[in-house]
């Protein structure tokens, strides 16, 4: 199975059972993140991404967990894979401003310009305040 078939296996089965959204699993994949996030410090991002991927196949349904995951792809430059996971947290919860600006800047890395303007206006429109998208 190939790696983006992994990714979105636990997308695909959780489509057609319901998510389960207990505390007990979304703490657990909360913890995930934040160790992913401790070895992305640490420049692990092997670590970090096996972090990630144990969180979403805990939670598919927990935006964050995409949008840690596509800041680690970016790291790796895998930017169409950072793309899809920000789609992802993005869809997963539409007012979440920092995937529509995260899309913004792997648009732009991209040289998608309008869809780089677009991800900046919906983060603004989200969060007047976001500095980093004006």
């Amino acid at each position: 199975m190939g790696f983006l078939s992994r990714l979105l296996s636990p997308l695909r089965s959780s489509a057609s059972r319901p998510v389960d959204k207990s505390p007990v699993q979304e703490e657990r994949a909360e913890q995930l993140i934040e160790q992913g996030n401790s070895h992305e410090d640490a420049g692990d991002l092997v670590s970090a991404m096996r972090c990630y991927d144990d969180a979403i196949a805990l939670a598919p349904a927990l935006a964050r967990a995409h949008l840690t995951r596509g800041n680690a792809l970016q790291l790796l430059n895998r930017l169409d894979d950072a793309l899809t996971a920000y789609n992802t947290a993005a869809t997963l919860k539409a007012d979440y401003a920092g995937a529509h600006f995260n899309l913004g800047n792997v648009n732009m890395r991209l040289g998608r310009h309008g869809e780089a303007i677009s991800g900046y206006q919906a983060a603004l429109k989200l969060n007047p305040h976001y500095v980093e998208a004006e």
